[in-house]
């Protein structure tokens, strides 16, 4: 009987860089330790009538939903912060306030099997101040948050 493995990638290697144009020169945020994204979700507008499938036949009127906008979400990044001031972490901070909008690239690492990895790219809003929080226990952390603002695109590794 043949055995199968299951296929996959770590987080480890993976690198999040920004730019203020798409062909714009990218700089990568350094020190970065988890980046997660919450779900993409689809918002649903009502088109039930007088006249839809249920109320015409009678009984009870079920609703009638299409597909309005889709909300993109937003991605959590945790880091250490960098005290020489990572011209990444900088850029971050920086287009806080200025509320650029960025173009980003989450770059994974290639898994055993590939030369390059898979990819996100999409664009979006520094939308909270990066923080730093200290503690005796840990280093101090860098966190921050991203509005995205359009479609992420995926490129799977190759």
């Amino acid at each position: 009987m043949a055995t199968s493995s299951s296929t996959f990638i770590l987080g480890f290697g993976s690198t999040l860089s920004i730019a203020t144009s798409s062909t714009g020169t990218a700089t990568p945020v350094n020190q970065l330790s988890k980046i997660t994204y919450t779900a993409e979700k689809a918002d649903y507008i009502d088109v039930t009538t007088l006249s839809s499938p249920s109320a015409a036949a009678g009984g009870p009127v079920v609703k009638e939903s299409a597909p309005g906008t889709i909300t993109p979400g937003t991605a959590s990044v945790t880091g250490i912060l960098d005290p020489a001031g990572d011209p990444g972490q900088v850029m971050v901070s920086a287009s806080f306030d200025t509320q650029t909008l960025l173009y980003f690239t989450h770059q994974f690492a290639p898994a055993s099997s590939q030369t390059t990895g898979a990819k996100r790219t999409f664009t979006g809003y520094i939308s909270e101040k990066p923080t730093m929080d200290a503690s005796l226990t840990d280093a101090v952390n860098f966190n921050f948050s991203i509005q995205v603002t359009g479609v992420i695109a995926y490129t799977p590794g190759s």
